[in-house]
């Protein structure tokens, strides 16, 4: 028994993780920021017990241990700097377990980097903790589908108004929660999906990402264009390189342009259509990206092979014309936002504009030097926003934007850490292309930090992120073994 639990102990702590966050609810939807919170808490302090047991029953003499590299230096450094914030703060115990907000205080981040240590001498199962999540998802992804038609098949809609039910899907919550969550899961389920050599499981691979992409489309945020840009700029050039995959890619393409169909004609999502606008109004109701998806789904699918036999030069003009798209349609969103800037329509995304004015201008005209230095603490924002009484015709407990947020809660100090864990990623990220490693984990982190550049942190993607980075470590130090 004590052999099993030593063997078996990292896969079991991010099976929960995937698992345990996403499911708690009480009292419906009626307190969702203070239960995910509440569920994450739990599930770190668990984490740390389990990790702690471990520790005891281990002989540490005859136990190998890897030398820690650049990316979980800077992920402690991080977290010891969020505790430095937390220890100056005027709200020890607020901003330790970020109670004030939405539960990303010191402590997760502290157990964030213990987990991704203590993962990283573990032999974990990525094949099947990939599988687990996948067939856990294929629920949460139907859910999602369900109560985007208006079926809310478990009551979790009872306590909300009746302009909110689109706002909110399946367990998850928020659809900006549903991005970040997205972001994490679909590089990774899809890299699950073609290279699974096992036909059932690579059929389930293939049915929960075609729910996710489905899930994606009808989240209706459009934060998770900055997300899908980032991660398309960077995986097509991938993937001409690799020479691979692309009628798998294809069969993908050809079903997110039947959902887009879908969407647009089944009368059951009529409603949720009328709750569209900006950038997904323009995707789910063009007929000529469904054509445009579809064709170029068609063509990978059935010429397959003559397109891997394809020139080099050809394949070098697609990349450089899709690279010039996704920099045409990054420009057309920056004009807007600049303009938006301009003109002071400080409502542009849904108040986000107004909000991160507001956070630059607390930062800067009422925060005394040490505050800039080292933040006011983690998730103590809401206050502020409450003092300055800014129009925001809303009550936010984050300012719906990662770099920001830590700006302005952790001061240069946090900022400059973060940064170095951006580097740090950057730098492995390099270094995987170089020795043609997996690049999935990776993929799911640039997707997940595009978004977050609209969205901040929530205890749901934070328990998913956590999972990512450690399987992402693991596998490192797997291959420099």
């Amino acid at each position: 028994m004590k052999d099993i639990y030593r063997k078996n102990i990292g896969s079991l702590l991010l099976l929960m993780l995937a698992v345990f966050p996403v499911l708690y609810l009480h009292h419906q939807y009626f307190d969702l920021v203070e239960a995910k919170s509440i569920a994450l808490r739990y599930s770190l302090l668990f984490c740390s017990i389990a990790i702690s047991i471990y520790v005891l029953l281990s002989d540490t003499k005859k136990e190998k241990r890897n030398k820690l590299n650049a990316l979980e230096i800077s992920l402690l450094l991080f977290s010891l700097s969020s505790l430095l914030t937390t220890v100056l703060s005027h709200c020890f115990r607020e901003s330790f377990f970020g109670t004030e907000g939405w539960g990303i205080g010191s402590f997760a981040f502290l157990m964030l980097s213990c987990i991704v240590i203590f993962t990283s001498h573990q032999k974990i199962s990525h094949v099947w903790i990939c599988r687990g999540i996948s067939i856990f998802n294929i629920f949460i992804f139907l859910l999602v589908i369900f109560d985007s038609m208006g079926m809310d098949l478990f009551g979790l809609h009872g306590n909300m108004l009746n302009e909110q039910r689109f706002d909110y899907v399946s367990t998850i919550g928020n659809i900006n929660w549903l991005v970040g969550y997205l972001s994490l899961l679909l590089p990774v389920l899809i890299s699950c999906y073609i290279k699974e050599k096992d036909p059932l499981y690579k059929s389930l691979h293939f049915i929960c990402t075609s729910l996710g992409l489905f899930s994606l489309v009808l989240c209706n945020s459009d934060s998770a264009f900055a997300g899908i840009g980032l991660v398309l700029m960077v995986a097509i050039p991938l993937l001409i390189r690799k020479n691979t995959y692309y009628r798998e890619f294809s069969l993908l393409l050809i079903v997110l342009s039947l959902e887009l169909l879908l969407i647009s004609s089944l009368p059951a999502f009529h409603e949720k259509l009328l709750s569209y606008d900006g950038f997904f109004a323009l995707a789910v109701n063009n007929r000529f990206l469904f054509f445009i998806l579809c064709s170029l789904g068609m063509t990978g699918f059935i010429f397959d092979p003559q397109i891997k036999q394809m020139n080099k030069a050809w394949k070098i003009g697609f990349v450089l014309f899709a690279e010039l798209c996704l920099a045409g349609l990054a420009g057309f969103f920056l004009k807007d936002l600049i303009s938006s800037i301009q003109t002071y329509n400080y409502y542009w995304g849904n108040n986000r504009l107004n909000l991160w004015h507001t956070t630059l201008f607390a930062f800067k005209n009422y925060l005394i030097p040490e505050k800039q230095w080292f933040g006011i603490g983690l998730e103590q924002q809401a206050d502020w926003y409450g003092y300055l009484n800014c129009e925001l015709n809303t009550v936010f407990k984050t300012t719906h934007s990662e770099p920001l947020q830590i700006l302005f809660t952790m001061g240069y100090q946090g900022m400059l850490f973060y940064l170095l864990v951006i580097a740090s990623f950057v730098w492995t990220f390099i270094k995987q292309v170089k020795t043609n490693g997996n690049l999935c984990y990776s993929l799911s982190l640039i997707m997940y930090f595009g978004q977050s550049l609209f969205n901040s942190c929530n205890p749901v993607n934070f328990a998913v992120f956590v999972i990512v980075v450690s399987l992402l470590n693991n596998e490192l130090h797997a291959h420099s073994e």
